[in-house]
């Protein structure tokens, strides 16, 4: 029986549902029922609390991955290294700004995009936030998780084929099209 129950937990499409049940599900305990109560009582100001609050969940989701993984896998977390962090994070603020501001501009130049006026709240910080939240996360389960442990347990090129299917959730985002559905395969 030991075996057995060892063979199950041990499965690879169980380590991917464990881990992402085990992660998200403390991630959404800590964010809804201990950090928005805390932060939205001492902090009126949603749009600044938000962010507050995405960060220490992130920092939360994080966490608990590596301790699970490492407990679980008992192995180095080397997909969470912070080695060469600052390098690979502003290559890839660059690289990101770069391709939207230059999407922006081509967009501007056909006439297709217009500034009507700057904001100076605190909206932009709150939506910086979500947004690499929401990348992080995606990242973190997708290729962190799901295309890791196809790979060791399937090979590289079945595990990529298994990514693609993944990122394919994006094709119910709005206005997405044929070049779309290409870029997310890519």
């Amino acid at each position: 029986m030991n075996a057995f129950v060892n063979k199950v937990l041990f499965f690879p499409i169980t380590k991917i549902i464990v881990g992402i049940v085990v992660c998200f599900s403390l991630f959404v305990v800590i964010q809804n029922f201990v950090l928005k109560p805390l932060f939205f009582s001492i902090i009126q100001d949603k749009s600044i609390a938000a962010p507050i609050i995405h960060c220490i969940s992130l920092i939360v989701l994080l966490i608990s991955y590596y301790y699970l993984f490492r407990f679980y896998d008992k192995r180095k977390i080397t997909e969470l290294s912070t080695k060469h962090l600052f390098k690979e994070m502003f290559g890839g603020f660059f690289f990101g700004f770069f391709s939207i501001s230059l999407s922006i501009s081509i967009l501007f130049l056909f006439g297709y995009y217009q500034i009507v006026g700057i904001s100076t709240t605190h909206y932009s910080i709150k939506f910086f936030t979500v947004l690499i939240f929401a990348a992080l996360v995606e990242d973190l389960f997708h290729r962190g998780l799901i295309v890791r442990v196809c790979e060791n347990w399937l090979g590289t090129h079945l595990a990529l084929v298994i990514g693609m299917l993944v990122e394919l959730q994006h094709i119910y985002n709005p206005n997405s099209n044929l070049f779309s559905f290409f870029n997310y395969l890519i």
